[in-house]
């Protein structure tokens, strides 16, 4: 039998972005989102509660850039040109309907 190891690519080399995180406090149903890491401390000492943390991790290949396909490319370059045409299209892909 193979390990879960075997499953990836060779030539995998993950990487991982920090994409949110998330600190929550039971006992006074607290949430905070900004440097959850700081607020969770800081709330620990000062009221004694624990805190859960939540986080949120993009990962991917180190080289998945290189890995698309040239019209792929195309497309992000174009919209790295055309900020407004970016925000249109995460609005669009987000549902939001004010900016469609």
């Amino acid at each position: 039998m193979s390990d879960a190891s075997s499953f990836l690519p060779t030539s995998f080399n993950p990487v991982e972005e920090e994409v949110f995180g998330k600190a929550y406090s039971k006992t006074c149903d607290l949430k905070h989102f900004d440097d959850v890491r700081a607020w969770a401390h800081q709330h620990v000492r000062e009221t004694g509660h624990a805190v859960e943390l939540h986080f949120g991790y993009d990962v991917r290949d180190d080289h998945w850039l290189s890995r698309l396909s040239y019209e792929r490319l195309a497309e992000l370059e174009a919209l790295q040109a055309d900020p407004e045409a970016a925000r249109t299209l995460a609005a669009r892909l987000l549902g939001d309907p004010d900016k469609s």
